[in-house]
């Protein structure tokens, strides 16, 4: 695909423009293999690199909460492959921000890591475009917190930003537009494939998405949860998402203590108001006030009292309106999804991913499944599986673009057919040496791997749940795959 930036007024993709977003690119360093490798074991333990990384920051303009223009920031990774193939595109959201200089653009390697998860997936072979979102980098203002229209804005704007970078310095991409993100990037990923599917399917078509652990039903599984009487040790996502709300809209208070008690009241005021503020910290000042006051963190109790009644017994309170305005589950996707969770997050409800699930389903959407990842994990620790799953959910959409002149249609036999822990394969015409032999799920996933080195007349199966598989069997001169079956 050959993109085209005309003296920086219009960029043109298959003769349709948009207008320039890049500002500035400043390169920050090259992540090597073996640095990736090494974090790489904490941070996605499977993942091998494949490549280095270039890491650059990218300046671009979005528009801010009042429509007016703002230079943000957000992170541009590049994979130095080996080969000339086209690079396919993720667009990466991060999770919540402790503070301003928490996110990807300001990633520095080995002292800290702020990009793990977009580092890992450029070293596979994806370009990944990483935004800061309004309000935290570069750009000015209070960070506007699960507000999906400019997460989704400043997502897409960055996209654009980064298509021109990448024409200017000469690389190409595949035409593969994947989205994923964890936790409020879950949400924001969700905001920006709606988006893209709305308003930009002619321009940006997305391949597939797959947003992991995120608060898509703000109004209903997120308000359920944290106006319920179990404890909840993130207290700070409550002043964070109403402030931001008042920061965007309006007409909510004039004055934290119309919404919260004292003490609470003064805390969010000193701590979320303060341009250095950090929400660890917020939700740590909370904590100890609730325990101290109520002896347990019930969130709830930092609520006056008239606020949680007309939360739960009006639906046309002006919170309620807000909060479902920024739900980002009630749609149908047109193109492949996968929403990861685990049942044992303690942040965000893993019911919220099956309502998303059932929701869209309802709705009409192409295939869209919820996928546990873990069923007794944490919220951070859920996120490694799920995006070790997510990888292998994006590889499946490349797999049928890898072209080879085939000389040879592979005919093979498997059995035993229902098989176990073992199969045996047996080819019709000649030896399988020098082949690849791949198991994808019904879902398209890629779930095992076997190197051509390694022995392909008896494969075991025991790590294989019981299901449909199709094996794939390919070499540079021939492929051929099967469906089998796997029983206990």
């Amino acid at each position: 695909m050959k993109l085209l930036l005309l003296f920086g007024i219009y960029f043109s993709i298959s003769g349709l423009t948009f207008s320039q977003k890049l500002v500035d690119a400043q390169e920050i360093r090259e992540v090597s293999k073996f640095e990736i490798n090494t974090f790489a074991e904490l941070y996605a333990p499977g993942v091998t690199a494949q490549n280095s990384v270039l890491l650059v920051k990218i300046l671009y303009e979005t528009p801010d909460i009042s429509g007016m223009t703002d230079t943000a920031s957000g992170l541009l990774c590049i994979p130095f492959a080996d080969s000339e193939s086209p690079f396919p595109v993720i667009l990466y959201h991060h999770g919540t921000a402790d503070n301003r200089l928490d996110v990807p653009s300001e990633v520095i390697i080995p002292i800290d890591l702020k990009a793990p998860f977009e580092i890992a997936f450029a070293s596979q072979g994806y370009v990944v475009v990483s935004a800061d979102y309004l309000g935290l980098g570069e750009s000015r203002g209070f960070h506007p917190y699960v507000h999906a229209e400019t997460e989704a804005s400043a997502s897409i704007h960055l996209y654009e930003a980064c298509l021109e970078y990448l024409e200017m310095d000469d690389h190409f991409l595949s035409g593969h537009l994947f989205i994923s993100g964890y936790s409020q990037g879950g949400h924001a990923a969700m905001a920006t494939h709606r988006e893209l599917q709305s308003n930009y399917s002619d321009i940006h078509p997305v391949t597939a998405s797959a947003p992991k652990s995120g608060p898509y039903s703000i109004s209903k599984s997120m308000k359920d949860r944290l106006l319920s009487e179990q404890e909840y040790f993130y207290p700070g996502f409550i002043a964070f998402t109403l402030h931001s709300y008042q920061t965007v809209y309006g007409n909510l208070y004039h004055h934290f203590n119309e919404i919260f008690r004292e003490p609470y009241a003064s805390i969010i005021e000193n701590e979320l108001l303060n341009e250095e503020y950090s929400i660890s910290a917020l939700h740590d000042s909370l904590i100890s006030s609730l325990i101290f006051e109520h002896g347990a963190s019930i969130p709830k109790f930092m609520l006056q009292d008239s606020i949680v009644t007309g939360i739960l017994n009006n639906p046309d309170h002006r919170i309620n309106q807000l909060l479902q305005l920024n739900d980002t589950y009630d749609w149908a996707p047109q193109v492949p999804m996968r929403l990861y969770y685990c049942e044992g997050d303690d942040q965000v409800p893993y019911v919220t991913s099956l309502l998303a699930d059932s929701v869209m389903n309802e709705n009409g959407a192409l295939d869209v499944e919820a996928v546990s990842s873990g069923e007794l994990l944490s919220h951070v620790m859920c996120a490694i599986p799920a995006t070790v799953e997510c990888l292998a959910f994006f590889n499946s959409f490349l797999e049928p673009l890898v072209t080879y002149d085939y000389d040879d249609e592979l005919e093979f036999k498997v059995y035993p057919v229902p098989a176990n822990d073992q199969i045996t394969i047996q080819s019709v015409k000649e030896s399988i040496t020098g082949y690849r032999a791949q198991f994808f799920d019904r879902n398209g996933r890629l779930i095992k791997s076997i190197l051509e080195n390694e022995d392909l007349v008896h494969i075991p199966t025991y790590d294989l749940l019981p299901g449909v598989y199709t094996l794939r069997l390919s070499s540079d001169e021939a492929t051929g795959s099967q469906k089998i079956l796997i029983m206990r």
